[in-house]
């Protein structure tokens, strides 16, 4: 079979009427069976593409369809009076009628599988930080404000007993700046502990590892001390990292809950624990490929009834490890005066990758430790300003913060996140025209695209901001 598109109006491919039609036929045998109207002849009211090449209608009678073939029709936007082209348009989508009506039907059975998910932006209840997985990566135009997705896991570390978040946000396809940087309603630099830096598509993540995996089977394990009635030797091996990953360092979280002992005079004085950790590499089944080796020795001296939190961690060959951890030192039984309880609070593995990203990113390290609770956490959020390149009538600026409607048109057919076209699909003189009609009047498109969708509702979506619609015409995208 061969399908048939008809295109009730020359602006909108999208709401178009489809049917199966029988292939080894002539374009003039498929009008003649679709309308008694139809007149053969040089000169028609209609368009026909055959898998997106426009037919001369001279060659209709000898235009052959195969089977597989995509048949396109839609009213010639210049050249035939509005009743001529109306005409044409009624006597073809007549004869589909019926078809889409059955069509309809069917689809209102299917249809909710196939709803987009809601867009995150546009929606109060849903505004926030998340990890919108299988959804596409945004692309902004204009200047707006943005709860930007995560474009990794985020992850925490302890540094001199203090826990830092780290964050890796996904802004959005194309190059950005950033303004108005925030945490929920407060302005970011309010905060303490903070340093950011915005990455362009390509360039290399260097503020910290940005593909970190936290294991989920260590979660506050105590490590008891070898004189300890519980104590059972070492803990684990647990697998550092999922079956498809390697990584290049391992990282250890160890907590006490306050580590100290207290004299006679009711001072506190230093009381010590210290843990040895070690690794081996596996492979996918898990099977070890070696002998342990020596991955850490840590030792925690304090004297504080406050929470003590280190991170510790080592580099290690590029390949899959499991870990063994225990408590290296005795304790004091049966001392009321003294707190030295050691627990391995969490484990983490720095995943191998390039460090670069296709879009834009914007990489946040923030001190946790008594200002930033877990609902703020994640309520990061900025004013983005798209750049995109700008035409000056003869030559493109590239990388301008612009709210034009035109640029971000233009910017959509050619970057490789749309249309991935060439100028030579453009009708630049029209748009640059419409440019400074649009820059005169005020008008200005401020969007993003952060849900799937076509190149055409885009592009359609972005015009109607000027009060337009696109026109596509022999192949090249132009403005009315």
């Amino acid at each position: 079979m061969c399908q048939l598109q008809i295109q009730p109006h020359p602006f909108d491919p999208v709401n178009c009427q489809l049917i199966d039609i029988v292939p080894n036929q002539s374009l003039d045998q498929i009008l003649s069976n679709l309308t008694p109207k139809y007149q053969s002849g040089p000169s028609q009211p209609l368009v026909a593409r055959v898998n997106g090449v426009q037919i001369d209608p001279a060659n209709w009678g000898a235009t052959q369809v195969a089977p597989g073939d995509v048949v396109n029709l839609r009213p010639r936007p210049f050249g035939a009076d509005p009743f001529t082209i109306a005409l044409a348009v009624f006597s073809v989508g007549t004869a589909a009628y019926s078809y889409m009506q059955m069509r309809k039907m069917k689809a209102l059975q299917n249809d909710y599988r196939d709803l987009p998910e809601q867009s995150p932006t546009y929606d109060l209840n849903a505004q926030g930080n998340s990890a919108r997985l299988g959804q596409p990566v945004p692309i902004g135009y204009g200047y707006q404000r943005i709860y930007p997705d995560f474009a990794a896991k985020s992850y925490r570390r302890y540094e001199n007993g203090q826990q830092y978040l780290y964050n890796l946000f996904s802004i959005g396809q194309g190059k950005y700046e950033l303004s108005g940087k925030r945490i929920g309603n407060t302005e970011m630099n309010r905060f303490e502990g903070i340093e950011e830096k915005l990455y362009a598509p390509g360039e290399i993540v260097d503020l910290f590892s940005p593909d970190v995996d936290t294991s989920g089977e260590i979660s506050n394990l105590d490590l008891h001390a070898p004189n300890d009635a519980e104590y059972s030797g070492w803990s684990g091996p647990f697998a550092v990292c999922a079956v498809d990953v390697q990584c290049t360092r391992i990282e250890l979280d160890f907590i006490v809950s306050g580590l100290y002992r207290q004299n006679d005079n009711g001072d506190l004085v230093n009381a010590t624990v210290t843990a040895e950790a070690q690794y081996r590499a596996i492979d996918v089944n898990g099977v070890p490929q070696g002998g342990w080796l020596a991955l850490v020795a840590h030792s925690i001296t304090d004297n504080t009834v406050d929470v003590v939190r280190h991170t510790v961690g080592q580099d290690v060959p590029l390949g899959r490890y499991e870990v063994q951890v225990r408590r290296s030192n005795s304790t004091v039984s049966n001392d009321s005066r003294l707190r030295d309880d050691l627990v391995w609070a969490e484990m983490r593995a720095v995943i191998y990758s390039d460090r670069s990203y296709d879009h834009t990113v914007w990489a946040v390290k923030i001190l946790v430790t008594g200002q930033l609770s877990g609902t703020a956490a994640r309520k990061f959020n900025c004013m983005s300003q798209r750049l995109v390149d700008v035409w000056t009538g003869s030559a493109w600026l590239e990388s301008q913060p612009s709210r034009n409607i035109a640029w971000a048109f233009c910017d959509l057919i050619k970057g490789k996140f749309g249309g991935g076209y060439s100028d030579e699909y453009l009708d630049l003189p029209t748009i640059k025209r419409l440019a400074d009609v649009w820059d005169s009047r005020g008008d200005y498109f401020d969007y993003r695209f952060d849900t799937k969708g076509t190149l055409d509702s885009a592009l359609q979506l972005i015009c109607r901001a000027g009060r337009a619609v696109k026109v596509e015409y022999d192949g090249v995208y132009s403005i009315v």
